[in-house]
C-alpha cells in the first residue's frame, strides 16, 4: 500500500535527540522509542486519516 515516507530504519530527522542525556532512559533506550513513534506517526494509516480531518 504506497511507499513509506521515511525509512525510519535508517533516517530520523531527529538523531540529536539521543545525544542529550535522557534522566531514566539510555539513549539507545531514546532512540528506539523515537524510531516506533516515527514508524506510527508516518505510517499510511496515520497520514490517510489525518487527511480526513
Amino acid at each position: 500500500m504506497g511507499h513509506p515516507i521515511v525509512d525510519a530504519d535508517n533516517a530520523t530527522p531527529c538523531r540529536h535527540l539521543t545525544t542529550t542525556p535522557h534522566p531514566t532512559m539510555s539513549g539507545a533506550e531514546l532512540e528506539a522509542l523515537f524510531a516506533e513513534t516515527w514508524k506510527v506517526f508516518y505510517s499510511t494509516e496515520h497520514v490517510a486519516r489525518m487527511l480526513r480531518h
